[in-house]
């Protein structure tokens, strides 16, 4: 069954005996978002490319393994698509949070230097909300800054001070809680037991976690 069903599960295409994935490896989407969203900025699109990305990035991997053990457990075809579904909420809410962990972390709990995706010319959430609401002045602020190399310290704090205006951090937090609601609500039809309490855990995890 595993064999016959992986295919299916991570969007392989098997045509003579050649495999071929639709993953793409963090460094490209990267790339591609920075293109997006800076090469023609145009108010609304960031958001949509944006989640497109994470939609074939984090979202998918989730959801593939969600979906991986229903079908594995032989659940019928309703809450098959209900788990596909609730990893993929979690994917986008697991994206969504972890955005913010560069912005409200400590450096114990992130494990590196508040700002270093930001330094290193990120594009997450909260940027994109501020980029998104910023003034015409403060836009080209935000992307001639964040196109830069050398990003400095000063730098940073100004962006930092335009995400934290235009309440970047909040936003991607709603986001995130959203998403999270909405899987534990793709599961509501699965009776009560240790694995759905687990999956329930993991939903909130995904929003309290901080490293």
């Amino acid at each position: 069954m595993f064999s016959e069903n992986l295919p299916r599960l991570v969007g392989i295409n098997c045509r003579s005996g050649k495999c071929r994935t639709k993953e793409r490896r963090q460094s490209e989407s990267t790339i591609f978002l920075r293109e997006c969203v800076f090469s023609k900025f145009k108010k609304g699109d960031a958001y949509e490319d944006y989640f497109s990305i994470v939609t074939h990035k984090t979202a998918s991997l989730i959801e593939a393994a969600s979906h991986m053990g229903a079908i594995l457990g032989g659940v019928k075809q309703g809450k098959e698509m209900a788990m596909k579904r609730f990893g993929h909420n979690i994917g986008i809410a697991f994206q969504c949070m972890d955005d913010t962990l560069d912005y409200i972390a400590t450096e114990e709990e992130l494990g590196k230097d508040i700002g270093k995706d930001l330094k290193e010319g990120k594009i997450t959430l909260p940027l994109i909300h501020a980029l998104e609401n910023a003034s015409p002045e403060e836009e080209k602020t935000i992307i001639s800054a964040v196109e830069r190399e050398d990003l400095g310290e000063r730098e940073v704090n100004s962006i930092l001070e335009l995400i934290k205006k235009y309440q970047g951090i909040e936003y991607s937090i709603q986001k995130a809680q959203n998403h999270a609601q909405e899987a534990k609500h793709m599961i509501n039809g699965f009776s009560l037991s240790p694995e759905k309490e687990a999956l329930l855990a993991v939903a909130d995890y995904v929003i309290e976690r901080r490293s």
